[in-house]
């Protein structure tokens, strides 16, 4: 495992003893073939917008065209643009609302608009374009909002105003975890994928940072680390209390 080169545990995070044993986790070593199918779907997602790519795409063409992709191979249901109400009285927006499955999004449907829309979702997603270093702001994103693929998409809430110009996304997403009271957020431009905690998201040097695309080009287990920190069942509370990254915390 290149663990420098394609993995960074800031702060830390997570817990490095952890890290280094997750090879003996049952999961691990049950996981093969799910990990196989997400990077496949990954890989000819990254393989066919490889031209958008190498010109440098915006914040609005990364969500869409990789950014979503990846959460769909992941496992998540996601929807987009989601507004929600900060503690002073303005209104942010957010990226991604990840859910366990569609039916659960379903439910949360009615409460849209609303803290409670976010009660149920496993985590928030911030979407930056492809190559920010995440210390600066990028352009305002799309209206729509996506179900599961496939599906036809679900209008979203009207536009709320975006926060002020020039506040770096390590900052919004603090603010976005505390607004909508999730313990976890994802910070992404395509590329790097960042987790954050919101018990330390304040301190924006917490979080644990993967390469993916390095780590699909490193060898298979590189990319099933990767996966197994970042899919969907990551996030899931299996016993109402915590989550596979509950028990990864530093």
């Amino acid at each position: 495992m290149a663990e420098a080169a394609i993995f960074l545990n800031s702060g830390p995070l997570f817990s490095g003893e952890r890290l280094e044993t997750m090879e003996d986790l049952a999961d691990w070593k049950s996981v093969d073939a799910e990990a196989q199918l997400a990077f496949d779907r990954i890989r000819e997602t990254y393989e066919k917008h490889s031209t958008l790519l190498a010109g440098g795409p915006t914040a609005v063409e990364t969500r869409y065209f990789l950014v979503g992709p990846v959460l769909h191979a992941l496992g998540f249901t996601h929807t987009v643009f989601e507004p929600v109400e900060l503690t002073d009285g303005r209104v942010a927006r957010v990226d991604h609302v990840c859910f366990g499955s569609g039916a659960e999004f379903g439910e949360a449907e009615p409460s849209r608009g609303s803290v409670s829309f976010f009660r149920s979702a496993l985590c928030i997603g911030r979407a930056v374009e492809w190559g920010n270093d995440f210390t600066t702001t990028s352009a305002a994103p799309v209206r729509q909002a996506a179900v599961e693929e496939g599906d036809d998409p679900v209008p979203a809430p009207p536009m709320p105003q975006p926060l002020e110009a020039g506040i770096a996304p390590t900052v919004e997403l603090d603010l976005l975890l505390r607004a909508t009271g999730k313990d976890f957020g994802i910070l992404t431009n395509g590329n790097e994928w960042r987790i954050y905690h919101r018990s330390s998201s304040s301190q924006r040097e917490t979080f644990f940072q993967a390469d993916m695309i390095g780590a699909m080009k490193s060898d298979f287990e590189d990319f099933k680390r990767f996966y197994l920190i970042f899919r969907k069942e990551a996030f899931v509370k299996t016993d109402g209390i915590t989550c596979f990254l509950d028990s990864l915390l530093a």
